[in-house]
């Protein structure tokens, strides 16, 4: 193993192996908590669906109550793209948050390692194949 390391395909195959776990996988899902308590620290990202049907992905999600026309009004506050935007809560219909995805995560790992060792045997056998000629 010390072998293949040392070879630049072995540590190309290393670091293509250590970027697929580290990106992991994510899905899309309803929480167990209102927005209220789930978007207190403006480090969520979420997925909202407005009364219009239109999808977006709120980052760095906050709920704050705000004065409007009068009156106070809980609205979510958060980057959408580049732009810093408020989604008053009344026009939500639905929200989801970013969770991992234990069974993507654990085939894409396992879908690595599989390559890893076979790009590994296949360095391996040509290496041995130059030193016995």
């Amino acid at each position: 193993m010390r072998r293949f390391l040392r070879t630049r395909s072995g540590r190309l195959a290393v670091l293509v192996s250590l970027t697929g776990q580290l990106s992991g996988c994510h899905k899309w899902a309803p929480p167990d908590a209102p927005i209220g308590q789930v978007a207190t620290s403006g480090d969520k990202e979420l997925r909202v669906t407005r009364s219009d049907g239109a999808v977006i992905v709120v980052n760095n999600a906050r709920v704050e109550t705000i004065m409007q026309e009068g009156a106070e009004a809980e609205v979510l506050i958060g980057e959408v793209g580049e732009v810093l935007d408020t989604i008053p809560l009344a026009d939500l219909q639905s929200f989801e948050v970013r969770a991992p995805n234990t069974g993507a995560t654990v085939g894409l790992v396992a879908g690595i390692v599989a390559i890893t060792l076979a790009a590994a045997y296949i360095v391996a056998s040509v290496e041995i194949g130059k030193s016995k000629q």
